[in-house]
């Protein structure tokens, strides 16, 4: 097979290839590093969470798309290189929504129409969803990829870091991090660091914002790599725009929840579905879905302290202005009506903030 890599790199990717052949044999775990092609010195670095799909190992090594070494009984470094073998042709031809959604960036899109850019993800195991791989048996995998992942960025070093997801991308890969610009009901823009280098968080781009907070994101970004020194700042509703954010896009799904969250033995009864955790000390968690009242809240299961939680100020991070911090007996609450899309939101929203919790518990137990 001809050569397309550098050295450094093909390297790097039969490191990767020698730590995940067992996890995925094991765990039956399909996985990738990389969704485009590989380069060094691009002007962007995309950052997503993990793939999504999940179609397990068995059916990434019978696609001939992969070019699996049946010799050798493994991927290959140079196709490890290439990406997904869907990328080129459906990422440019517009057939993904997330690859259109940075296009509504001026700023991403200049260094996309030029493949100027690698999009990568920080964790390489493919799952539907982040909670079904996050569990204790591929801590150490997992482990593994991150650190991967940080030599990567230091091999092919890219002028600026995009991570894609603030909830479910951002704060489950940098900690102290800084919001940058408020949008009309999310977090746009969040400044955040990785491995000694800055990076910056959007929304998701699978999912739509307005077209002011496109602008927004993009202008911010321009000015930045420009080096002028932005002072963090809110979008305020215009009136053309506040009935449509009232509006709700999407219908609770509840048998999608209880699936996405299998692992934490969810409780479903006539009324809500509750989640019950522990959090930091001796804090027991409540967050529960209430789709007859439309409503989402989190609290203490002491009833007698509903809104007393120990690490209250490491929770209250995930949670914007656009949540309810008034409400009796609850900590933190929303309805349903202020979330864009429910569905997705509240499940990353969910998923960030035990992911995160439990990180922090175990980076905790270790001291």
């Amino acid at each position: 097979m001809e050569n397309q890599f550098s050295p450094s790199l093909v390297a790097w990717a039969e490191k990767v290839i020698e730590k995940c052949t067992p996890n995925a044999e094991k765990f039956n775990l399909e996985y990738y590093p990389f969704q485009s092609k590989a380069k060094l010195n691009p002007e962007i670095l995309f950052i997503g969470l993990n793939p999504g799909g999940g179609y397990g190992y068995d059916c990434q090594i019978n696609n001939p798309d992969w070019e699996f070494d049946k010799l050798n009984s493994k991927l290959t470094a140079q196709r490890l290189l290439k990406g997904n073998p869907s990328f080129d042709k459906e990422f440019f031809a517009g057939k993904w929504k997330y690859g259109n959604g940075l296009r509504k960036i001026a700023f991403l899109k200049n260094s996309i129409d030029k493949y100027d850019f690698v999009f990568t993800n920080y964790i390489y195991y493919s799952s539907t969803s982040f909670s079904e791989i996050n569990k204790n048996e591929l801590t150490n995998a997992i482990q593994e990829n991150i650190s991967q992942t940080l030599d990567l960025i230091n091999l092919i070093n890219p002028k600026h870091i995009i991570v894609l997801g603030t909830g479910t991308g951002i704060d489950k890969i940098s900690k102290s991090n800084k919001v940058l610009i408020q949008g009309f009901k999310k977090r746009l823009l969040v400044q955040g660091e990785l491995n000694g280098k800055i990076v910056y968080g959007i929304p998701h781009p699978s999912y739509n914002n307005f077209p002011a907070e496109n602008d927004a994101i993009s202008e911010t970004l321009r000015r930045i790599m420009d080096g002028d020194v932005v002072e963090p700042f809110t979008l305020h509703n215009s009136e053309e725009i506040k009935p449509k954010l009232l509006k709700p896009t999407s219908k609770f799904n509840s048998e999608s929840f209880l699936r996405n969250f299998e692992n934490y033995n969810p409780e479903q009864t006539e009324k809500w579905i509750d989640i019950v955790f522990k959090g930091f000390n001796n804090d027991e968690i409540l967050i529960r879905i209430n789709p007859k009242k439309k409503e989402f809240g989190i609290r203490n299961t002491d009833k007698k302290n509903y809104t007393e939680l120990q690490g209250e100020s490491f929770y209250n991070q995930f949670f914007d202005k656009t949540f309810d911090r008034k409400k009796n007996s609850w900590f933190i609450s929303k309805q349903f009506k202020k979330f864009n899309n429910i569905n997705f939101e509240l499940s990353e929203l969910v998923d960030a903030f035990l992911s995160a919790v439990n990180a922090e518990k175990n980076k905790i137990a270790l001291k």
